[in-house]
């Protein structure tokens, strides 16, 4: 959530909602909400951050981005999914975000949506042809199949039988657009928070390691008694489990 005159400067975010239980309003909203100020304060700061390689996975409500007043800046070579919008540019005041992208200051490019029902919308609506078509030019593109957003998770137990895995695959997620050389940024050319193919820099110290739920920190599933090698040993600890008496 940016505003308050943000100028700074992100690169390699991720965040992922809980699936959709509860109080939805308890659990945050969009991906990005952005602005210069709170809502109609008509306040001066403009915000004008540059965000590259985030990648957010939603709970199939509300908004990748969700782009309101009194913003400039740019979200790029990221990827959003289970959204049912991916980018909303409001429109209702003067100083809306519809005009600062209109106007090439507010800028969205090479950012590819997964499992979102309409990547542009304008204030909740379907944009102009001519609007949808720049977006596209702007190499904003639909690909289902960048990363594997599916997530199940008990919210009492904590008990995951259905886990994300927010790592592209090699070849995929690349992107002809390089963040800026400027000492801050890394100028990869791919898209989300993680090389494609490579150990994810979240590996050992977050809580989608603890918990199991990102597959992309399982170094092997398979490998039953951690022993380092798939073998038949795994499979008797597999079946071990299993019990024969039904009546009990």
């Amino acid at each position: 959530d940016w505003d308050q005159g943000w100028t700074g400067r992100a690169q390699y975010l991720f965040g992922v909602m809980l699936p959709q239980f509860g109080a939805l309003s308890a659990q945050g909203d969009e991906g990005f909400e952005i602005d210069g100020d709170d809502e109609d304060s008509n306040n001066p700061p403009l915000s004008n951050p540059t965000v590259y390689n985030a990648t957010i996975i939603g709970r199939a409500a509300n908004r990748g981005i969700l782009a309101k007043e009194n913003t400039q800046g740019e979200i790029s070579n990221s990827i959003f999914a289970n959204f049912p919008q991916g980018v909303d540019l409001d429109n209702s005041r003067s100083t809306d975000a519809e005009e600062q992208w209109l106007a090439g200051n507010l800028v969205f490019q090479n950012n590819s949506f997964a499992g979102v029902a309409s990547n542009l919308t304008v204030g909740g609506a379907a944009p102009s042809a001519g609007v949808l078509a720049d977006f596209v030019t702007d190499g904003n593109i639909t690909d289902n199949n960048v990363i594997d957003f599916a997530f199940t998770i008990d919210p009492t137990t904590n008990a995951v039988t259905d886990a994300y895995n927010p790592v592209p695959a090699v070849g995929n997620a690349s992107s002809n657009l390089s963040a800026p050389n400027d000492g801050f940024f890394d100028p990869v050319q791919y898209r989300g928070a993680f090389k494609p193919g490579a150990e994810p820099w979240t590996s050992g110290w977050t809580l989608g390691s603890l918990l199991e739920s990102d597959n992309s920190l399982i170094a092997c599933p398979e490998d039953i008694n951690t022993d380092g090698t798939i073998d038949v040993l795994d499979f008797l600890e597999l079946n071990s489990a299993f019990g024969t008496d039904c009546g009990n």
